[in-house]
């Protein structure tokens, strides 16, 4: 009795994962009824079962298939739009410098001419702070070559003077 009330609780369990079954099918559209008559006490033959199984395989392929060329597709389009944008924003930014390119001298000699005496302040001001660093650098090189041929002479003279101790 135990045996009996045990298979009927797996052939509910059964039924009602066939209905959920069914339920997610008709969901999909497109896929026949090929389960209706199935019954957990009494099981269809194995070749119905296949053929049914084998049905949405090839389904889920062509529908993979179909998933994979609209992902390649997308892919492709993002990458021209990208492209198409990048090659915008190139030739945007080539007309901009051309036109710099273009217009700079009379830029620079319009702002003299508005900040005259401001423009020349600040260009005096940075050439001396550019030539006080070219004297501090012409300063600093010479103090150490300086000291680099201070050294070498006087390490000869101790060499010398050494020599000279020994040789008496």
């Amino acid at each position: 009795a135990v045996v009996g009330s045990s298979c009927l609780k797996s052939g509910e369990y059964e039924s009602q994962n066939l209905s959920l079954a069914k339920g997610r099918v008709s969901k999909l559209g497109g896929i026949p009824e090929l389960f209706a008559g199935i019954d957990p006490f009494h099981p269809q033959q194995e070749k119905s079962f296949v053929i049914g199984i084998s049905y949405l395989f090839s389904r889920l392929t062509e529908t993979r298939e179909e998933v994979v060329a609209a992902f390649s597709i997308q892919s492709w389009y993002r990458r021209s739009r990208r492209l198409a944008a990048f090659k915008k924003k190139i030739s945007s930014a080539r007309l901009i410098l051309n036109r710099w390119r273009k217009r700079k001298k009379l830029y620079f000699r319009n702002v003299r001419k508005k900040y005259g005496e401001s423009v020349s302040h600040i260009d005096s001001t940075y050439t001396a702070i550019y030539e006080g660093r070219e004297l501090v650098t012409r300063i600093i090189t010479l103090t150490y070559s300086a000291v680099c041929i201070q050294s070498f002479f006087r390490g000869r003279r101790v060499l010398w003077e050494y020599r000279s101790i020994l040789t008496q």
